[in-house]
């Protein structure tokens, strides 16, 4: 058994030597483009040329371009890691069959890394409407937002009951199974090498802990640790367009972000959950994922104007097959749902909805900035330059999973129309 203990450690490091050039060669930031599935009002557009405002775009997954076709400037065709159709047919089974596809494709391989102590992020970037929550949560998260919105058109969105867990099929919850595939994986592994019986070796194992917060505005909320109702200040009302009637109410408890020495910075307070199934764990996404700050506006009936942000903090204790020692590898997954950029004049915010629209725009310019600079030191590989993570609470979250050795996945999402 120790001996076969030993070939396997020696296997392991083969593998992870390996795994980690392959994905080196890949690129620590990859970029993908993915447009949305179609919906009954985009049926009238052809499938790859669609019409924009200045003229259209043409999308080929083939080549992986995306091209921009105007009279003012001509074609002007970008390159990207990979570009995604939307599906043949419009039908919830081939939406579902693509979200596999990426998964698999995209997001699977990086989790390896997981086990290896390399952080890896997912991040869905995009305009408002454009699929974001979609690619992330999946089609339980984004059904039919008008018909949700008809009878209250001003109020948060809820899913009809916290308690039962939504049913999605995004990155996310594929990543969340997959992870506990592999978490099942290497303890029984594991518990064979400590007796032939297999029996569980106390000393070994993974943990899991789950948190989730949102940045909105410039305060940053635990939405798995909801405000008593009770004593949460009411909403109140502004002057302005329809879109911007009311101020939304707080539903995670408000909380401190706190730089720390390593770099990045933690939620001070900040709820992590302990998970030890898949079950629980998408019950903690449905709560957080309730209490998130959503609003109708001309763009888009159910417009995120918040920055979800979902951790899965992995530990990995191992035994050395020499010696019985152990070996501790810690790591973290994060998926980000960003709110979406939002052009004032299509949406006539005003008011509230317009002060959010400013803190949307204003981070995600922080984020395109700091990912600038990865890339432009990446490139130049000699003396590291300055990369702005503290210009945005966002982006000072986030610097521990896109930045030095991590795994970023930025998913572009546009929309059909």
């Amino acid at each position: 058994i120790r001996s076969l203990g030993r070939e396997l450690d020696a296997a392991r490091y083969q593998r992870r030597t390996l795994h980690h050039a392959v994905e080196e060669v890949k690129g620590n930031i990859r970029v993908l483009v993915r447009m949305r599935p179609l919906q009954s009002s985009d049926l009238a557009a052809p499938r790859h040329a669609v019409r924009v405002e200045e003229g259209s775009l043409e999308v080929d997954d083939q080549r992986n371009t995306v091209a921009v076709v105007s009279p003012a400037s001509g074609t002007q065709s970008f390159e990207y890691y990979r570009v995604y159709a939307p599906p043949g047919e419009d039908t919830r089974d081939a939406a579902a069959e693509q979200q596999r596809y990426v998964f698999v494709e995209q997001v699977q391989p990086v989790l390896q890394s997981l086990f290896d102590g390399v952080n890896v992020s997912v991040l869905a970037y995009g305009q408002t409407g454009s699929g974001k929550t979609y690619t992330i949560f999946g089609q339980g998260a984004a059904d039919d937002p008008a018909q949700q919105h008809a009878s209250t058109p001003h109020s948060l969105h809820r899913p009809p009951s916290v308690a039962s867990p939504l049913v999605l099929d995004g990155l996310l919850p594929q990543s969340i199974e997959h992870v506990f595939a592999m978490k099942r994986e290497f303890e029984s592994t594991e518990a064979l090498k400590a007796s032939p019986e297999g029996g569980p070796d106390p000393a070994v194992g993974v943990a899991l802990r789950l948190s989730m917060v949102e940045v909105y505005m410039s305060d940053v909320y635990d939405l798995l640790n909801p405000v008593d109702p009770a004593t949460a200040p009411a909403p109140r009302m502004t002057t302005g367009g329809a879109a911007s009637s009311t101020t939304l109410a707080s539903s995670g408890t408000r909380c401190e972000v706190r730089a720390v020495p390593t770099g990045g910075a933690v939620v001070v307070g900040a709820t992590e959950l302990g998970i030890d199934s898949e079950a629980a764990a998408m019950d903690a996404v449905a709560r957080g994922f309730a209490a998130r700050k959503t609003h109708r506006t001309l763009t888009n009936p159910r417009s995120s104007r918040s920055h979800l942000l979902l951790t899965v903090f992995v530990d990995v204790t191992a035994r050395h097959a020499r010696g019985g020692g152990v070996v501790h590898r810690s790591s973290r997954m994060m998926f980000v749902d960003l709110a979406g950029s939002e052009r004032v004049h299509k949406s006539l915010s005003s008011g509230d909805r317009l002060k959010e629209a400013q803190h949307i725009n204003r981070s995600l310019s922080a984020l395109g900035d700091v990912l600038a600079a990865l890339t432009s030191t990446k490139k130049r590989s000699n003396a590291a330059s300055h990369v702005p993570y503290r210009n945005s609470k966002l982006t000072h979250l986030l610097q521990p999973c896109i930045g030095g050795e991590s795994k970023t996945l930025m998913v572009a999402c546009i929309c059909p129309h």
